[in-house]
């Protein structure tokens, strides 16, 4: 089953991300213990999804292996803390830039889920992908005019990569 066609189901764990002052994400470190479990909670709460953790204080940081966005009105919002600032976060930065999207790296609520338009991931083996659940929320995946749907075209222009081909040797593995 696609990711790239059907998304990607996510569940809000109990488990919490690390907090900086314990364990810098910037560090990049091996020791994913807490995203594993994480995943494993979302798992057993919903069979085939991955979990999106938040911080301490409540707010939305990212997956165990991807950065989490959010659209609202046209405008993709991105978290700010506790988040590993990827080679793809720049990149999906310097795409909306390009196609005058606005974007903006801020702390994002759980409430906010409820009024947004899409949610997407990305990250250095798939490069983009739609998130078409949180928390049994479902999200709009095939609207032709999807800021989505925007980027993901424009992502093989600036990369030289199909992020379609890149999602299928990633399925494969």
């Amino acid at each position: 089953r696609s990711s790239l066609l059907h998304g990607v189901r996510l569940r809000i764990p109990d488990v919490r991300q690390i907090p900086d002052d314990c364990f810098p994400v910037e560090h990049k470190v091996r020791n994913r213990l807490h995203w594993w479990l994480a995943d494993q909670q979302a798992a057993k709460l919903e069979p085939g999804s991955k979990a999106l953790l938040l911080d301490h204080t409540g707010f939305i940081t990212e997956t165990s292996t991807s950065c989490f966005y959010l659209v609202h009105d046209g405008k993709i919002s991105t978290p700010d803390r506790g988040v590993l600032r990827s080679l793809s976060s720049e990149i999906v930065e310097e795409l909306a830039s390009v196609l005058q999207i606005p974007f903006c790296r801020r702390q994002i609520s759980v409430e906010e889920l409820s009024t947004a338009d899409e949610a997407f991931l990305s990250s250095t083996p798939v490069g983009l992908l739609p998130v078409s659940h949180i928390d049994g929320r479902p999200f709009q995946l095939s609207q032709s005019d999807s800021v989505f749907k925007r980027l993901i075209e424009k992502w093989e222009t600036l990369t030289g990569v199909s992020p379609a081909q890149q999602i299928l040797n990633a399925e494969s593995r």
